[in-house]
């Protein structure tokens, strides 16, 4: 039996830890913790829920609108506050434009790497390549020539 441990799991907001126990090639336990005091709740104390609102979207930089809203929830059942059904709408489509870009920056910013290898574009004839993008329709602002170039340095 082989003991594997990934600590930090990368990629993710936050931090996780995980250890897996490994029998003839496949997982035969796995533990996950994940968690960390990072002591937002001390720096919102005794703030103004309107300053506890801006402060906690500073938790994450990829679901900043989230906490936001989460914020201004818990203030509201705090002071017993309903508000109006346009607002809630409102605050529904933010959330819900929050949640695109939020899985947008997350599958090719911080995930993609894990599917796609940079390096493979040496491997690229540029000249396809400007032909893909021309049947796709996107920007033709991309020199891939340089770009071979850059990466082969």
């Amino acid at each position: 039996m082989t003991r594997s441990v990934i600590d930090p799991v990368t990629r993710i907001e936050g931090h996780l830890r995980v250890e897996m126990e490994v029998e003839n090639g496949k997982v035969s336990d796995a533990w996950v913790s994940g968690g960390c005091f990072r002591g937002i709740e001390l720096v919102v104390e005794n703030r103004t829920p309107e300053d506890a609102a801006q402060i906690v979207q500073r938790i994450c930089g990829v679901c900043p609108v989230s906490h936001a809203h989460a914020s201004s929830i818990a203030a509201e059942k705090a002071y017993g506050i309903t508000i109006s059904n346009n607002a809630r709408i409102i605050r529904n489509i933010l959330e819900g434009a929050q949640f695109l870009h939020s899985h947008i920056l997350w599958f090719y910013n911080l995930a993609g790497l894990d599917y796609v290898n940079p390096l493979n574009a040496l491997k690229a004839n540029p000249a396809d390549a400007m032909d893909l993008a021309r049947a796709a329709g996107t920007s033709m602002n991309s020199d891939f020539v340089a770009l071979k170039e850059h990466l082969s340095q």
